[in-house]
């Protein structure tokens, strides 16, 4: 065993964990089996608000709000942060504004800022950004970037910006990293039979952002596309209402239990035809991607599940991220102002169908997810 196998690394991974949300949870496991694959005694701290469903981490609670708890958390961060090496900005759309200051990019900004006063080395993996339109915090995004001693961004959008912001070696392309080649080999087995779901991941993204006279269109518009997929595919397939989140932000589960109800209410023959699942583990996404005849999706691991699964999917671009997905994979996708106006045109959810999953690009994806993890010695 090499001597870099045998050294107690410390990290802290700062992500948005502890959400119930199913994807960020299994981008962190990717990176923490990474880690622990070269150091195998590593102890890893993961900023996070529950405890996630990840083995081999020490949770450090996320910080609340008001002037005198973020203070005293700023103090206990310097404390965290004086004990690892390494300071871990860990996979998603974690810099974001949707128009409005972002408390909790400030407070990253922070932690960079005492890891520079510490010495500590600051890496940036997996990451996307969002169209920011904030001043602050495009500033802040910059100072994080020119700190960073390595920054691997998932799509050409995220890594483009970046470039604008900070001219430096460090950054490069990468991908999502459940592109990663450990877990694609554990997840994306061949179909065990025939197709049989359509796959529909919405959120209460405008309930989230306060846009209440948006909410009650796409409310009713969502409401549309689930009784339409119903009614028109009873007899082939069963339309599951995949949540990725719970109880929690753009709380997706309720939101679709809601619509799954509001339907049945007047059409009530079609109860076993509409499912709606809360994804809690890799089990239950092998059964449903695995035999998916097509996804439509506003949650971007939705839809790179959907590619890892060889499944075609429609994107409704409610960030960045959706839209440069359905751009990577050829896949079709729908502005949310086009969404809320005319709903989804269901003569393209029929060619859908007939679309293909391009392998190599799936193969790129996974060549790029490497990248993520180089920094890791």
């Amino acid at each position: 065993m090499s001597s870099n196998a045998l050294r107690s690394e410390k990290y802290l991974i700062w992500g948005y964990y502890g959400f119930n949300n199913l994807g960020d949870e299994l981008m962190l496991e990717v990176i923490v089996r990474r880690i622990k694959a070269v150091h195998p005694e590593a102890k890893i701290y993961v900023r996070c608000r529950d405890i996630p469903r990840v083995e081999g981490i020490v949770p450090f609670d996320i910080e609340r709000k008001g002037i005198l708890s973020r203070a005293a958390y700023l103090l206990r961060l310097c404390g965290m942060i004086r004990l690892v090496d390494t300071f871990v900005i860990g996979g998603g759309t974690i810099f974001l504004d949707k128009g409005r200051h972002n408390a909790s990019m400030l407070i990253m900004a922070l932690a960079v800022f005492i890891c520079a006063v510490f010495s500590k080395r600051v890496c940036v993996i997996g990451a996307g950004i969002d169209e920011l339109t904030s001043p602050m915090n495009i500033k802040y995004l910059k100072y994080i970037l020119s700190k960073s001693s390595f920054t691997a961004l998932r799509d050409e959008f995220s890594f483009t910006y970046a470039s604008g912001l900070v001219r430096s070696g460090s950054i490069v392309r990468s991908a999502d990293t459940l592109y990663e080649r450990g877990f694609y080999g554990t997840m994306a087995a061949p179909s065990a039979g025939e197709k049989k779901y359509i796959l529909v991941s919405l959120s209460d993204h405008y309930k989230s952002w306060g846009l209440e006279e948006k909410r009650k269109i796409f409310i009713e518009r969502s409401l549309d596309l689930v009784a339409e997929l119903a009614k028109r595919w009873k007899d082939r397939y069963e339309v599951v209402l995949c949540a990725f989140q719970k109880g929690e932000g753009e709380r997706d589960y309720e939101l679709m239990r809601s619509l799954r109800e509001r339907f049945l209410d007047n059409n009530r023959t079609y109860s076993a035809k509409l499912v709606v699942e809360y994804m809690q583990s890799k089990e239950e996404i092998r059964r449903y991607f695995s035999r998916a005849v097509f996804t439509i999706g506003m949650r971007y691991h939705a839809l790179v599940l959907s590619s890892m699964f060889g499944v075609p999917f429609m994107g409704i671009d409610i960030e960045m991220k959706i839209r440069q997905i359905s751009i990577e994979f050829g896949m079709p996708s729908v502005s949310p102002e086009v969404f809320l106006a005319q709903g989804i045109d269901m003569a393209a959810l029929e060619k859908l169908r007939s679309l293909d999953i391009p392998g190599d690009k799936v193969s790129a994806h996974m060549s790029a997810a490497e990248e993520n993890f180089l920094w890791i010695r």
